[in-house]
């Protein structure tokens, strides 16, 4: 199976500019820790309000030692009123990009 992942990783590199895969979270199957031997880069996706913090320690572990790679962690589920300082009140600065030149700058 390793060698036609393989064969499979570089055909699509031939093909294509991304190649996105979802995997199963990777406490519960080693697929991602397979999957991610080909990948450039890995998103950990985590959920406000729902993905306990004592979570984070496991991905953070696979990246000291050295099972993932270029690890970036997205949270979704943020509402707008948990930002800022205080009481409901912030500001932030974002340069507009779009999603593809976000990916294309991290690599």
């Amino acid at each position: 199976m390793q060698e036609r992942t393989s064969d499979l990783f570089s055909e699509l590199r031939e093909k294509y500019d991304y190649v996105i895969v979802d995997t199963a979270p990777s406490m519960l199957i080693t697929d991602t820790f397979l999957i991610s031997e080909h990948a450039d880069a890995t998103l950990y996706v985590m959920r406000a309000g729902y993905t306990e913090k004592r979570l984070i320690g496991f991905p953070l572990d696979s990246i000291q030692s050295k099972k993932l790679k270029n690890v970036a962690f997205v949270l979704n589920n943020v509402r707008i009123e948990n930002l800022g300082y205080g009481n409901k009140y912030g500001y932030y600065y974002i340069k507009e990009q779009t999603f593809w030149e976000k990916i294309r700058s991290n690599f």
